[in-house]
């Protein structure tokens, strides 16, 4: 049988999944071409589907260096390191790809998604951001960034959007972020919003932070959201909408020193002994051993009664 037949055969054997056929029919054609690339490489691919991991990665290191230019057999070396948990051995194969002269973008954007198993959406995004300048046409790696991208935005913490935006000046945080905002993928993200609000408030525009907040609000109604709302409403000496956001936020947690103190300001200021005293009531309700609360009343009531 000729090369040419030994690898068509095997090639149809592993496009119908049957790599014990196929790793048999490697074994007996790798005794007429030894030093064949593709069989070499195919033997630790059929190795890798057939279990025996170990065995397939002590093979490919063997090869590595006859082997490092073909991308069908690095992304097989990955593989193995990563299923043999040798994370750290797979992060510094992938960092010596460039090296190696290789340029095929379904490899490159394998390895992106094999980064995003293994280390984060950063160091993914880092790695398509290099391969562009290698390849910098490949429209692939470009729409594959650009998912990378949108994900690694979606769905975080406001904690996230802090570590991503730090030492950034805050007006063009603030023209980022409201321009993210106003793409599909973003307009539903609670966490940026709340982030947004919380970048108005350092910058000390409390309006533009209470319209954030309130946005926000549309997409989760939250008790979170609710009492920063109501902390900025206190803050813009709004009594009215600072007393409507922290009123059940109030009555849940009296004991919240913070929070007791400013309701205490705002019930001095909005001067409606009834709106107090229901207040009051319906905390002690709920918290009959927390005594403060009469304390309450005694100080809004000379306030109250003027």
């Amino acid at each position: 049988m000729s090369l040419n037949d030994y690898i068509q055969n095997i090639l149809a054997l592993q496009r119908s999944k049957n790599y014990r056929g196929a790793y048999e029919l490697l074994k007996e054609a790798l005794k007429y071409y030894p030093t064949n690339h593709f069989l070499q490489g195919s033997e630790v691919f059929l190795l890798f589907r057939l279990g025996q991991v170990k065995e397939a990665r002590r093979l490919a290191e063997e090869r590595l260096s006859a082997l490092k230019t073909n991308p069908f057999f690095v992304k097989t070396y990955i593989d193995c390191l990563v299923k043999d948990k040798a994370q750290e051995d797979a992060l510094r194969v992938i960092d010596s790809v460039f090296t190696w002269g290789i340029r095929d973008e379904k490899l490159f954007g394998s390895i992106a998604d094999i980064l995003l198993r293994i280390a984060d959406t950063d160091r993914a995004v880092a790695f398509l951001q290099l391969a562009l300048m290698l390849m910098p046409q490949s429209q692939a790696l470009k729409e594959h960034l650009s998912r990378l991208n949108n994900q690694s935005l979606k769905d975080k913490t406001v904690g996230y959007y802090r570590e991503r935006f730090k030492d950034i000046p805050l007006q063009r945080v603030i023209e980022e972020v409201e321009n993210l905002l106003v793409l599909p993928d973003f307009m539903e993200d609670l966490s940026l919003r709340l982030y947004l609000a919380e970048v108005y408030k350092k910058k000390g525009d409390l309006h533009k932070a209470a319209e954030t907040y309130t946005e926000a609000l549309k997409i989760k109604d939250t008790p979170f959201v609710r009492k920063m709302l109501g902390y900025v409403y206190y803050r813009l000496k709004d009594w009215d909408k600072a007393f409507i956001y922290l009123r059940d936020h109030f009555i849940e947690e009296p004991q919240d020193n913070a929070l007791y103190t400013t309701m205490a300001k705002i019930l001095q200021n909005r001067n409606n002994q009834s709106d107090a005293e229901a207040l009051v009531a319906e905390a002690l309700a709920r918290h009959p051993e927390y005594k403060q609360l009469y304390g309450l009343l005694k100080k809004t009531r000379p306030t109250l009664n003027q």
